[in-house]
């Protein structure tokens, strides 16, 4: 295992929701009827659909109040330096040439990162946030493409950068993501987990904690390399934040065990502090 460290620089109401043979949720949050009933035919869609609605609401708000990014504080330049300084040497060490971003969200801090040599998918479940970056930053190797994590194939690529993302999933939402990512044939997976003693606890879908991603219930092996980020947020309480990267094949059976909880609407919507 290689230990990348560098010094560092500087809730909303849940919708009403009925479940029978259709999902039918009568408000989301930022819709574009403002509020009318709406209805989907699964649950996966509903799902989609809610999902795309409350992120597309916290683009459009800038609900976590970001300074220069709509994705959040994690994602201003202070909170990211150390990993735009440490993904040009992964590229190298791990032959990647190609990779895919998800949830890519603004570009903010990725424009900076040097991807010569690597055709980069930044994927995002808001369409506005891909229309914006298709008209901004793409270049000849980067491009935008509106995905779902948990429901639309993924494109086999070397690399599948998943930052800050599965920390806001309930453990099922997570094996889920991981059935995605594996299914699409890419090599390695490089995303967000604490090194710290913790423990995991899991959540609804849209809420936050820290994951630790080799403890239980993931149990993953010793990751190939860690970035540590060198979090300074909320005092330092989360420094032990770091990017990791697993060989997929790798953890093709560490995952969580499966609640049959049903299916409920509200679960996938951020209880998130607006402005």
């Amino acid at each position: 295992m290689d230990t990348t460290s560098q010094p560092d620089t500087g809730a909303d109401d849940a919708p009403d929701t009925t479940t029978n043979s259709t999902v039918t949720c009568t408000h989301a949050p930022g819709s574009a009827d403002g509020g009318a009933p709406g209805q989907w035919s699964t649950p996966a869609a509903a799902s989609r659909q809610v999902m795309r609605t409350v992120f597309t609401d916290i683009y459009r708000n800038n609900t976590w109040g970001g300074l220069h990014s709509v994705s959040g504080p994690g994602s201003e330049l202070a909170q990211t330096d150390r990993i735009i300084r440490a993904l040009p040497a992964l590229f190298r060490r791990f032959n990647i040439r190609s990779m895919l971003d998800i949830p890519c969200g603004d570009f903010h801090w990725m424009q900076w990162v040097d991807l010569a040599g690597v055709d980069y998918i930044g994927a995002d479940i808001v369409p506005e946030i891909i229309d914006h970056n298709r008209t901004d930053r793409a270049t000849r190797n980067v491009r935008f493409e509106s995905l779902d994590l948990l429901h639309d194939p993924l494109p086999a690529v070397d690399l599948i950068l998943c930052r800050d993302c599965l920390v806001h999933f309930d453990f099922d939402a997570i094996a889920h993501t991981l059935d995605n990512i594996r299914a699409s044939g890419s090599r390695y997976l490089l995303t967000t987990t604490f090194t710290g003693d913790r423990t995991n606890s899991d959540i609804s879908t849209g809420g936050w904690r820290p994951l630790a991603l080799e403890s239980p219930p993931f149990r993953w092996p010793p990751p190939l390399q860690i970035i540590q980020e060198g979090c300074h947020e909320k005092g330092g309480a989360y420094a032990d934040k770091a990017l990791a990267l697993w060989r997929i094949e790798d953890i093709e059976t560490a995952q969580p065990q499966r609640i049959d909880r049903g299916f409920d609407v509200a679960d996938l919507v951020p209880r998130c502090r607006r402005r």
